[in-house]
């Protein structure tokens, strides 16, 4: 039927209509915080060897310039944790009460995983984050630990 047709095809132009607004107000107002937060984060984490981390006009995770394909593992995990805790902190305005991450070290140095957890520890001291639970086969210092039989 015809009008039938006509009005489902409506239907998708509102739709349609609607997701495109969505993403510019993403755009507008979010993805400017998140980059800004992330970026921040990730330079805490990497000690300053990456800086810049950006959501491109086709939300494409970009740090330092590169695609998020075309880095180590370890700079991936990096990305990922900065992208988790930023947008916990932009969706909560500035305090995330609970982290929990599994194993977001196993493709790190140990030295990596040292500037993570310390970057981690400055988020809790400075009030940006309430609780860390993390689980990792490495040895960090931490407040309370549970030790999994072997």
């Amino acid at each position: 039927d015809q009008s039938e047709a006509a009005a489902m095809a409506d239907k998708y132009d509102s739709a349609l209509a609607g997701l495109i607004e969505f993403k510019r107000r993403v755009k507008t107002f979010v993805i400017p915080s998140l980059e800004s937060v992330a970026s921040q984060m990730i330079s805490e984490m990497s000690a300053g060897e990456l800086n810049r981390f950006e959501i491109s006009e086709d939300f494409d995770i970009l740090l330092d310039g590169k695609k998020i394909c075309l880095l180590s593992g370890s700079e991936k995990a990096l990305a990922n944790i900065a992208l988790r805790l930023s947008l916990g902190r932009v969706l909560t305005r500035g305090v995330l009460s609970l982290f929990i991450a599994d194993e977001i070290d196993a493709s790190m140095s140990e030295e990596r995983a040292e500037e993570v957890h310390s970057a981690l520890m400055r988020l809790r001291d400075g009030g940006k984050l309430r609780q860390i639970l993390v689980i990792t086969h490495k040895s960090l210092e931490c407040d309370k630990e549970i030790e999994v039989g072997k």
